[in-house]
């Protein structure tokens, strides 16, 4: 098992149909288009995990960012593994109406025989079991 050691873990941009999104001579707000953020932000890990500084820091700063580039954003801070995957499961219906769409997560991560995993607070590592069961995977 080899931990990630940096702040953010994973910037994933989906950008779907982006020459309408961004076409010449548009205003990115003024698009009228629908665009559909989730960000997430993990700062208050416990244990060995080992708390954060700036993740919730950082998705208040992104979200802000997205609302005011006409984004319709979806954040949520120091999440649980449940209230993450229902998220995800959320932002992925909203996918099949979107126009532009953008996934962010700033926290503690792992990869694991070739996957990626987010760490949602109260993930406890002790064996690679563990990883499976807790984490979200890419």
């Amino acid at each position: 098992m080899r931990h990630i050691h940096c702040k953010l873990l994973l910037a994933l941009t989906i950008l779907l149909f982006t020459l309408p999104a961004f076409g010449a001579g548009k205003g990115v707000a003024l698009t009228g288009l629908n665009r559909v953020a989730l960000v997430v932000g993990n700062s208050n890990y416990s244990g060995e995990i080992g708390r954060l500084g700036n993740p919730v820091n950082d998705v208040r700063t992104m979200a802000r960012t997205l609302e005011q580039a006409g984004f319709s954003v979806t954040k949520l801070e120091d999440t649980s593994y449940s209230e993450l995957r229902e998220a995800i499961w959320d932002f992925g219906k909203q996918l099949r109406e979107a126009d532009a769409a953008l996934f962010y997560f700033s926290g503690h991560g792992v990869q694991y025989n070739g996957s990626n995993y987010l760490l949602p607070l109260g993930t406890r590592l002790e064996t690679p079991r563990h990883i499976q069961l807790q984490a979200v995977s890419e």
